[in-house]
């Protein structure tokens, strides 16, 4: 991708982040600084973007930069076209040895700030609710994911890369893994088909179990059984694998009925 691209790309994901940050009254200000580093996509330049800009420190800097570049060329505030504001931009640097410098090593300083920082992910649901992570990735340092008070979490299809993994149920609620592998540095556990309780924690290829901590084989939420009215046969099915159907097949007698879901 051409510098002009990322910085354009980077420019349309400020806009949407605008709505709800109390940004700099020029976009080009931040899309400069971004585009200077190596990140992609709308979330990981909304992560870094709030990385970056709480960090009073950094923030100071490249106001500090952003203001120098202005007082070179004081035109450029009246410059509407991002490309050719860019352009602009790429001479003052490229001439100035001194800001050339400056710049190159707050870049340095803010790409080790973002290695040493410590990313956090974490699922929480509470008060009778219920939350799906499906079909997903997940890479952090250290993830939780917890229900409170009678909450279900559903964990399916799922990669969780994190150094440590907690999983926390309380007061009549649960965690339900499918299908799910967690990775850790110099390991994994992959879990399927159960449910959790209490204090579980995920590390490398191990799993510790904390205060009431329990895990559950075979306890699948989305479960629904019933019987065959011409065989007596007990069917159990995933209630999801039901959506679109109004009948179901007796896998014994293989007579077809209707069904309803309660």
């Amino acid at each position: 991708m051409e510098i002009k691209d990322k910085i354009k790309g980077i420019f349309d994901i400020l806009k949407i982040i605008w709505n709800n940050k109390a940004l700099h009254n020029d976009l080009s200000y931040y899309s400069f600084i971004l585009s200077l580093l190596p990140i992609h996509g709308l979330q990981q330049t909304a992560q870094v973007f709030d990385k970056i800009f709480s960090n009073k420190e950094l923030n100071l800097r490249f106001e500090d930069l952003w203001q120098e570049i202005n007082s070179i060329n004081s035109k450029l505030k009246d410059i509407n076209d991002l490309a050719l504001k860019y352009h602009e931009i790429a001479g003052i640097v490229k001439y100035n040895e001194n800001l050339n410098n400056k710049i190159s090593l707050a870049i340095t300083d803010t790409i080790q700030y973002l290695k040493n920082e410590k990313s956090e992910w974490t699922m929480l649901t509470e008060d009778w609710s219920y939350q799906e992570v499906i079909n997903s990735i997940v890479t952090v340092d250290y993830a939780q994911i917890i229900s409170i008070n009678g909450s279900k979490n559903i964990i399916e299809n799922t990669e969780i890369k994190a150094n440590r993994t907690l999983l926390h149920a309380s007061d009549k609620s649960k965690n339900y893994v499918n299908n799910t592998t967690f990775t850790g540095l110099s390991g994994a556990v992959g879990m399927n088909n159960v449910a959790t309780e209490g204090n579980i924690v995920v590390e490398d290829s191990g799993i510790g179990f904390g205060n009431g901590g329990a895990i559950y084989f075979g306890d699948n939420p989305h479960l629904v059984n019933g019987k065959c009215p011409f065989c007596n046969t007990e069917i159990q099915i995933d209630k999801r694998k039901l959506i679109g159907y109004s009948q179901i097949k007796c896998f014994n007698c293989k007579k077809e009925m209707p069904f309803t879901l309660n």
